[in-house]
């Protein structure tokens, strides 16, 4: 069965505030991981808002993904990481983080690292910093 796995870690500094934790997205995922009816909930591509699972899913990780993206951010950028497993199925009007209105203290940023094999945004969220 499949896996998926979302990466976290904490900036030091980031936009003026300390300690900011970001979510690494998948950015551009252009097949699924794996069929949508397996790793959804009550999935149906025939209904208008599937793809807010579809979406969710995509900006998710495999293992392996995680697992190499997690390294090179330890190996080449000093972050330390929380690799987690998420429950599947996942829900089907799950609201992936890349469709949340951006704003001055929250959004998406992408990121491109020389020498991994994928690109990847950060989800970012200082509302709750003072």
């Amino acid at each position: 069965m499949i896996k998926l796995f979302t990466v976290t870690s904490t900036l030091e500094k980031f936009m003026g505030k300390e300690n900011v934790n970001i979510v690494w997205l998948y950015k551009d995922r252009n097949q699924p991981i794996a069929p949508y009816d397996q790793i959804i909930e009550d999935y149906d591509p025939n209904i208008e808002n599937k793809f807010n699972g579809e979406l969710a899913v995509n900006e998710m990780f495999t293992l392996e993904e995680a697992e190499e993206l997690a390294t090179f951010l330890r190996d080449e950028q000093k972050m330390n990481l929380k690799v987690i497993e998420m429950d599947l199925p996942i829900d089907k009007d799950r609201v992936p983080l890349t469709t949340l209105p951006m704003g001055p203290q929250n959004g998406q940023v992408p990121v491109e690292f020389e020498g991994l094999p994928f690109e990847v945004y950060f989800h970012f969220d200082l509302r709750e910093k003072a």
